[in-house]
């Protein structure tokens, strides 16, 4: 009898080795895919706006499927909503968006319902996925993934991509043709150097720099720090000319120990809208967009920014330069001797101008400074000629006009009075 128990027991110890197993062996698991894979009929979970919960991508009959990744916390992404619910509308069952985000439920589906409260969407969303993160890994988003009716992975795009004309051009002709596709790049990590080349060396200097558009990184400046948290450079993507020769300034104007604005520069070039950049414009030959990155970890006698600054003179059309100038300013003053601004303390907040409340606690009168340099009417450069250094309290109510401004001040004993003084200014001319 014990025998017989024996060897059901050992049975039955087979029998569940063998059932686990199968399950070890059945378990999938997901390796990033490239243009022109195919990705695997793979179950999809935590599906919304949808007949069901639960289903396989096999079931979405669409020649073409487009897949949203997304978050609540990008703008962009939101921006992008109302057109692929216009498209999703257009192309009905040829074309099939599908909303990702690994995000959980109890985020993303609050955010969507509050988004779509007038209109409701068309378009299925999926939460919490760790599937098609692995499939398709980005650093940046929107991201946008096109799939053929059969899985096979036919182009990854940013949203500038999603319009009827490409995804025309793939209903007829089964290709993307000359679209651009996006290839992330990681600007944590010096840009466009493989990370083989720093695996065996030490990076003792880099700088890149061209022009046009590159879809897999957004629009961004980020500081490059040492492991000591000094600055040794700067990866600056996809912006214009102007935001880049904003940055520079603001960091060289800081380090003279003062406030950049833009009302302190003199733009000198015969044609300044090559400087700003365009978003209209869908010619990728005509797109005014940078890309800026480098690292000099052992600048000794030019300060950073100064070393950005004359790269860019190097390599565009321009030549920049701050140079004292007489300009026209609107200088801050204090009228009589009663101190009217001195902070009572308490936390530092400021709220100036914002729909709240319309104010600055315990601040230096500099970020006050700075709230009215963003005023609309302030055109020609601010100067602080109080000579204060304590912080202040100061309220006021959205201001529309510089009367209006000047009226409010004079309860504080402050006045903005027009003036000449020689002043830094950037100035930024046409090589000759």
């Amino acid at each position: 009898m014990k025998k017989t128990i024996s060897i059901i027991a050992m049975a039955t110890l087979c029998l569940f080795l063998s059932v686990t197993a199968q399950a070890q062996v059945t378990k999938q698991t997901y390796k990033p895919v490239k243009i022109g894979d195919r990705i695997p009929d793979v179950t999809l979970t935590n599906i919304y706006n949808y007949k069901t919960t639960k289903t396989n991508l096999s079931d979405f009959k669409a020649k073409l499927i487009i897949l949203d990744f997304w978050a609540t916390y990008c703008t962009s992404c939101a921006s992008d909503f109302p057109k692929t619910e216009e498209l999703q509308k257009k192309y009905g069952v040829e074309v099939q968006f599908i909303k990702v985000t690994n995000q959980t439920r109890a985020e993303a589906l609050p955010f969507l319902e509050k988004f779509y409260k007038d209109k409701p969407s068309i378009i299925p969303s999926i939460t919490d996925d760790k599937v098609f993160h692995k499939l398709f890994p980005h650093h940046s988003i929107p991201h946008y993934v096109w799939l053929d009716q059969s899985g096979k992975v036919v182009a990854a795009t940013t949203g500038n991509q999603i319009k009827e004309k490409y995804i025309d051009r793939f209903l007829n002709t089964d290709t993307i043709g000359n679209m651009r596709v996006k290839i992330d790049i990681d600007t944590k990590k010096p840009l466009f150097i493989a990370s083989d080349l720093l695996k065996n060396n030490q990076l003792k200097y880099y700088s890149i720099f061209f022009r046009g558009r590159y879809y897999g990184m957004n629009p961004g400046f980020r500081r490059i720090n040492n492991d000591s948290g000094v600055q040794t450079g700067v990866a600056m993507t996809n912006l214009s000319l102007s935001i880049m020769y904003s940055l520079i300034m603001s960091n060289l104007f800081e380090q003279k120990g003062q406030q950049y604005q833009e009302s302190r520069s003199i733009i000198l070039v015969k044609n300044p809208a090559l400087l700003i950049d365009n978003d209209e414009v869908e010619d990728d030959d005509l797109d005014e967009r940078y890309t800026y990155g480098c690292n000099a970890p052992d600048l000794k006698n030019v300060p950073l920014y100064q070393y950005i600054l004359e790269d860019l003179n190097r390599y565009t059309n321009y030549l920049g330069s701050i140079e004292k100038t007489k300009v026209k300013c609107l200088l801050l003053r204090r009228k009589g001797s009663a101190d009217k601004i001195k902070t009572k303390g308490g936390v530092s907040q400021n709220t100036l101008f914002s729909d709240t409340e319309s104010k600055i606690t315990n601040y230096s009168l500099k970020y006050f400074m700075i709230s009215l340099t963003g005023l609309p009417f302030i055109k020609a450069p601010l100067f602080d000629e109080t000579g204060y250094n304590f912080n202040v309290d100061i309220s006021l109510s959205k201001q529309t006009s510089l009367s209006g401004l000047r009226k409010e001040l004079k309860a504080y004993n402050l006045e903005l009075v027009e003036g000449v003084r020689y002043l830094d200014m950037f100035v930024l001319r046409d090589k000759k």
